[in-house]
């Protein structure tokens, strides 16, 4: 008797794990929230649970703090796979944290139609790409990525989309053609992932797009 395959497309580690709860919930506050503390994301996730019989939000709270701040929680975690980051004591989401969050909960996709939260998202991977270390690094299907042209390409590449909210979506679609094609999120850095997306067919094709609507004479 053969076994039938399951197909694992859309599957992210950090939604299926132990501490997926958790997880989930960082990731939804701070997309609404844009930044907080770990006090102020803990209140929040406390304010969604149900009441526990003889705890009082406060308690709550501080139960849920000690979670996800200490030194192995759930913050730190998910900064080490690159799901969010910490400034100046702010915690926020990345791209790739974006990204993760709108294939859990495709309602997020709908938000990002929206002109001012796209803005936030273009400045949010601009900022990224920047910060790029300009090397080469191995990357999925034993590809190796120069990163100091993938850097100056996507760049350019964001500069003639930024006023296109379909980008998000495109991205949210293709790394979950990545996740199908045996891509494991959890393992590898934003860097990688934007490299590989920037070489998928329908990111190529939306630029395309955007070059002609712009510059109708030119030729590819």
């Amino acid at each position: 008797m053969t076994r039938k395959k399951v197909k694992k497309s859309n599957i992210i580690g950090i939604f299926t794990d132990k501490s997926a709860t958790y997880n989930l919930a960082i990731l939804e506050t701070l997309d609404k929230l844009n930044r907080a503390t770990a006090w102020q994301i803990a209140k929040k996730i406390a304010e969604k649970q149900k009441p526990i019989p003889n705890k009082d939000m406060e308690t709550r709270s501080r139960r849920i703090y000690s979670v996800i701040q200490r030194k192995s929680g759930r913050l730190n975690d998910l900064a080490d796979k690159g799901y969010i980051k910490e400034n100046e004591g702010l915690w926020e989401l990345t791209v790739k944290g974006s990204i993760a969050l709108a294939i859990k909960e495709p309602e997020i996709l709908i938000a990002l139609e929206n002109a001012s939260k796209n803005r936030v998202y273009y400045e949010q991977v601009t900022q990224t790409i920047n910060t790029m270390p300009e090397e080469v690094l191995a990357a999925p299907f034993g590809l190796s990525v120069n990163l100091a042209k993938t850097k100056q390409d996507f760049l350019k590449t964001l500069e003639t989309l930024k006023n296109n909210p379909a980008v998000f979506r495109i991205f949210v679609e293709e790394t979950k053609k990545l996740l199908a094609d045996g891509v494991n999120l959890d393992r590898i850095n934003e860097f990688t992932l934007f490299s590989l997306l920037q070489n998928r067919e329908n990111v190529k094709k939306l630029l395309e797009q955007q070059i002609r609507a712009t510059f109708p004479n030119f030729k590819f």
